[in-house]
């Protein structure tokens, strides 16, 4: 990974935001969310997730 110090905006997912948390945030972080868009089998996942965690 090679690190850029003249960057203008830093993005991060709402996952790796919890993660960072002990780090310093500057003005210029950003947080990406993201949603999952289902073509096909949506329900199909729901279920399965709904068995998994009971």
């Amino acid at each position: 990974m090679r690190v850029q110090k003249n960057c203008q905006m830093v993005v991060v997912t709402e996952k790796d935001e919890i993660k960072l948390r002990g780090f310093s945030k500057c003005s210029t972080w950003g947080v990406a969310p993201l949603k999952i868009k289902f073509d096909q089998g949506e329900s199909e996942f729901y279920e399965c997730l709904h068995e998994v965690l009971g």
